[in-house]
């Protein structure tokens, strides 16, 4: 919208545009409040897509569960000095469907649905 364009708006919708941008300015920065306040924990979540670079959200509680490509994956935090992982199939930690644990590299592996996997076996079923 040109500024000419705004200005031959009658006066109650200008008012209402005002007033959208002033409640929006106030709940972004109520939000920048919120993540600046957030207490830090030993789980967060990093999200490397942000345009200011690397983010970190703080998970207020003991245990993340990450469920993406059949897998379902727990992590907690909370057996003293141990980090403890539980994964399943599907979407819900508590499913008794098989994951493969596939190491990929020093310290790093890939979990993968049975279900996702190429194999014969899979092949035939579909």
């Amino acid at each position: 919208m040109t500024p000419q364009q705004f200005e031959r708006l009658p006066k109650y919708v200008k008012d209402e545009i005002f007033q959208l941008r002033r409640s929006m300015e106030r709940l972004e920065e109520k939000v920048r409040q919120l993540t600046d306040s957030q207490t830090e924990t030993d789980i967060w979540v990093e999200d490397y897509g942000a345009d200011k670079g690397t983010e970190r959200h703080y998970v207020q509680g003991e245990s993340i569960v990450i469920a993406h490509g059949g897998v379902c994956l727990r992590i907690d935090a909370y057996r003293g000095n141990e980090i403890g992982l539980s994964w399943s199939e599907g979407d819900t930690p508590l499913s008794l469907g098989d994951v493969a644990f596939i190491p990929t590299s020093h310290q790093q592996a890939r979990l993968v649905a049975c279900q996702n996997m190429y194999c014969d076996a899979n092949r035939d079923k579909k």
